[in-house]
C-alpha cells in the first residue's frame, strides 16, 4: 500500500487542508499544517515490539535508525514498549 493512501494519512491530510483554506496569512497556514503532520512532540523510543508509521516526516534519517517512533502514528503490529 502506497503510505499516502492510508487512512490515517488522508484523515490528517484532509484535516490539515481544510484548516489551510480557512488561514488567510501564509505563515499560520504553513504552521498549521506543520502541526498536523509534522509536530513530532509525540516522539518515542521503540525498545521492543513492532509499529507501522503511516507518516514519520518529523522523524530524522538518524531518529528513525535508532528507533524512535511517533506515538500519535504509530500502529501497534504487536505488543510494544517505548521510553518517552
Amino acid at each position: 500500500m502506497n503510505i499516502e493512501d492510508h487512512p490515517t494519512v488522508k484523515r490528517m491530510r484532509a484535516i490539515a487542508d481544510a484548516r489551510v483554506e480557512k488561514e488567510k496569512d501564509g505563515i499560520a497556514a504553513a504552521w498549521l499544517r506543520q502541526l498536523a503532520l509534522e509536530c513530532g512532540a509525540c516522539r518515542v523510543k521503540l525498545l521492543s515490539g513492532k509499529v507501522l508509521m503511516p507518516v514519520e516526516d518529523s522523524l530524522t534519517q538518524g531518529e528513525k535508525e535508532r528507533g524512535y517512533i511517533l506515538a500519535c502514528q504509530a500502529l501497534a503490529q504487536s505488543d510494544v514498549v517505548v521510553e518517552s
